[in-house]
C-alpha cells in the first residue's frame, strides 16, 4: 500500500517587482500649462453659466471637452485655476463695468431748496466704482489662490 504524501504549505505568492525596488509613486508636478488650461475651463464655464441664455448654451461643449481633457490628464495641483478663471471672469465684468456704468448715467439733478435756492449735484458721481462686482471677484481669486499655496506647501513636504 502506497501513501500519498500529505500537500506541502506552499510559499506566498511574490509580488510583481520580486527581486527590484519597489515602484514609486508619481509625484505630480506643477504644470503651468495644466493651470493656465484650467483657468481657461473656469473662464468657459462662467461664461457658460452665466449666459446660459444667450452665448452660453454655444460655450458649454468647449467647456465640457476641455473638462473631459483635462480630468484625463490628472493635474490636481493646477485644478486651483478653475476658481481663478471663474473670479478673473468677474474681475473683468467689474472693470467694464466702471464705464457702463457711469456712462449710462446722465446729467445732473437740480432740486429747489425751501428758501427757493437751486441745488444741483451730481447722480453718477458714484456709480463709477462697482465695488459689489470687486467683492464677488474676490472670493474665487482668493479660493484659488489659497489652493495654489496649500499645493505648494504640501509638494514641499512630500519631496
Amino acid at each position: 500500500m502506497t501513501t500519498r504524501p500529505g500537500p506541502t504549505p506552499s510559499a506566498p505568492p511574490l509580488p510583481p517587482y520580486a527581486g527590484a525596488r519597489p515602484p514609486r509613486a508619481r509625484a505630480s508636478r506643477f504644470s503651468p500649462l495644466a493651470l493656465a488650461a484650467w483657468i481657461l475651463f473656469g473662464l468657459l464655464a462662467a461664461v457658460s453659466i452665466l449666459g446660459m441664455l444667450s452665448i452660453g448654451i454655444f460655450v458649454a461643449p468647449f467647456a465640457l471637452g476641455l473638462l473631459g481633457l483635462l480630468l484625463v490628464k490628472a493635474q490636481p495641483h493646477a485644478r486651483a485655476g478653475a476658481p481663478i478663471g471663474v473670479g478673473l471672469l468677474v474681475l473683468w465684468v467689474a472693470w467694464n463695468m466702471r464705464w457702463v456704468s457711469a456712462d449710462s448715467c446722465s446729467g445732473a439733478v437740480s432740486s429747489t431748496t425751501p428758501d427757493g435756492a437751486i441745488v444741483t449735484h451730481d447722480p453718477c458721481s458714484h456709480l463709477a466704482i462697482p465695488w459689489g462686482w470687486l467683492a464677488v471677484a474676490a472670493v474665487p481669486l482668493a479660493a484659488g489662490a489659497g489652493f495654489l499655496v496649500r499645493d505648494a506647501r504640501a509638494a514641499r513636504r512630500h519631496r
